[in-house]
């Protein structure tokens, strides 16, 4: 019954970009080598790019996913969870609540 296996629906890019990055980090490795792993990391990447998924459009979520009320939202936490992070990492005497003012 199975041929072939199915790639994964979403495949981990985030995985293979640090292997990538990891790889030639790598201190020890002759560049040689560490071209060869990379390459063969960017042919699993290909090969999930070429792949075809079989996705069902659900029209509601697609209509809402694409809905400016929704970009607007996600845009705005984004920008708040950048700028908490901000705060976090560089503390300043103003706190992440009275640094910039959010629009209702």
């Amino acid at each position: 019954l199975l041929t072939a296996p199915l790639p994964p629906a979403i495949p981990h890019l985030g995985v293979y970009l640090q292997q990538i990055s990891g790889t030639y980090s790598h201190p020890k490795l002759p560049m040689a080598l560490k071209e060869e792993k990379a390459q063969k990391l960017i042919d699993s990447i290909e090969h999930f790019q070429s792949s075809k998924y079989d996705i069902q459009y659900i029209n509601h979520i697609q209509d809402f996913l694409t809905s400016e009320k929704y970009i607007l939202e996600m845009q705005r936490f984004m920008e708040e969870n950048i700028l908490k992070l901000s705060f976090e990492r560089e503390p300043t005497s103003r706190s992440p609540a009275t640094a910039v003012p959010v629009p209702s």
